[in-house]
């Protein structure tokens, strides 16, 4: 086969490969996927851990999920024994010595047998442990079974109840939180300061934010991927990318920033509709835009459309927050998460534009672009706006 067919070739396989990801995005919700655990620890002799996490792997499906769940009021050998596997999984060490956990209650999600089957809902079901600390020991660590099929990461708050000290450790599969001392620190930090809570190392943090950015892009974005692939549509020159591309991830970072800390805060309902708002708006703007360029008008007017996609990017953002609210952060990682999530999330639009950029970069300076890419994909960015606009504001 010539060079020639063999891109050729290489342009159909990564326009199917976007063309996918587009039809793959017509879904709703993408939350962060991980398992919660917090322990709240005190050194007069008892323990306290609450743990959440979606059970399907545990179960094997979301029919079994679900059954569980119905029979919640009822005997069920079966969750019986996924609560034994539980507390004998989750090893509570103090000083090396396992602490025997104690059940005391669960809690199922609220949703019929299509909320359990949708990987987009969010389903976790919240179990409560207690137990006694072993003798006078010096330190805690949580240890958890690498055969347990959870969603990783763990992510565990361990609090002293003595002075309220912290400690947030994201645990991949495999690992074991650092040690946590139990006693109280000679001089404790005073409530709110940036040492009052402390956590992994800084760039460590970081990291681990750098991925959960990058995965609310690829693949559990789908509405801020699809906007960025907006983006990319509009026009046929490189520059306006680059304007409409900077303004989004300054207005996306400034209300994240923002929401993170508590000073923006709307509700989610409808920062979502106005986000599928948002996406149906630039695919109708691009369909225009097409038009004129088809007319003969090569002149875009990039300054209104950058401060078109720097108000929506304000929205993003604070979907971006609600996103990253999840995890119920220690005040003392807002920094290090914030810096790491908005570097993850600018990984995964470089990484959407390249993927946009190998499929048709080559046809951006093609007379027939507007027509046979732009308008089309436009087309079907804003239907999927729409559909996202109409039914997350009448079937949130």
């Amino acid at each position: 086969m010539s060079l020639s067919g063999c891109r050729g070739n290489l342009r159909k396989h990564l326009l199917a490969a976007l063309l996918g990801l587009l039809w793959a995005c017509a879904v709703t919700a993408h939350p962060l996927d991980y398992t919660r655990v917090t322990i709240e620890l005190d050194p007069g002799g008892s323990w306290r851990a609450e743990l959440r996490t979606d059970l399907t792997s545990l179960l094997g499906s979301a029919e079994a999920y679900h059954r569980m769940a119905m029979a919640a009021d009822a005997v069920d050998p079966e969750r019986e024994a996924l609560i034994e596997a539980l507390a004998v999984g989750f090893r509570f060490e103090f000083d090396g010595e396992v602490a025997a956990a104690e059940f005391e209650t669960v809690s199922f999600p609220d949703l019929d047998l299509e909320g359990f089957a949708d990987y987009w809902t969010r389903k976790l079901t919240l179990f409560r442990f207690q137990g006694s600390i072993p003798g006078d020991p010096q330190h805690f660590r949580l240890r958890v079974d690498e055969d347990l099929p959870l969603r990783y990461p763990v992510v565990l708050t361990a609090r002293r109840l003595v002075d309220g000290f912290a400690r947030t450790r994201w645990q991949d599969h495999g690992e074991s939180s650092q040690l946590l001392a139990l006693a109280a620190a000679p001089a404790p930090a005073e409530p709110g300061s940036a040492t009052a809570l402390v956590s992994d190392p800084f760039m460590t943090v970081v990291g681990h934010y750098i991925v959960q950015g990058f995965l609310h892009i690829l693949p559990f974005g789908p509405d801020h991927l699809v906007f960025v692939l907006a983006l990319f549509f509009f026009g046929s020159k490189w520059r306006p990318l680059l304007v409409q591309v900077t303004g989004f991830t300054l207005a996306h970072s400034l209300t994240l920033g923002l929401a993170l800390y508590g000073w923006v805060d709307l509700p989610a309902r409808w920062v979502e509709s106005l986000i599928g708002l948002s996406i149906a708006w630039v695919g109708i703007e691009n369909v225009l835009a097409a038009r004129r360029m088809r007319a003969g008008d090569a002149v875009l007017d990039t300054s209104r459309r950058f401060w078109i996609v720097f108000g929506f990017g304000l929205l993003h953002g604070m979907g971006f927050a609600g996103a990253l609210l999840e995890l119920e952060l220690d005040r003392g990682e807002f920094l290090p998460a914030l810096l790491g999530f908005n570097i993850g999330v600018e990984f995964g639009q470089l990484a959407v534009l390249l993927l946009a950029a190998l499929t048709l970069g080559w046809a951006r300076s093609r007379p027939t672009y507007p027509v046979r890419v732009v308008i089309p994909g436009s087309l079907l960015i804003a239907l999927l706006g729409g559909y996202w606009t109409v039914e997350r504001i009448f079937f949130w």
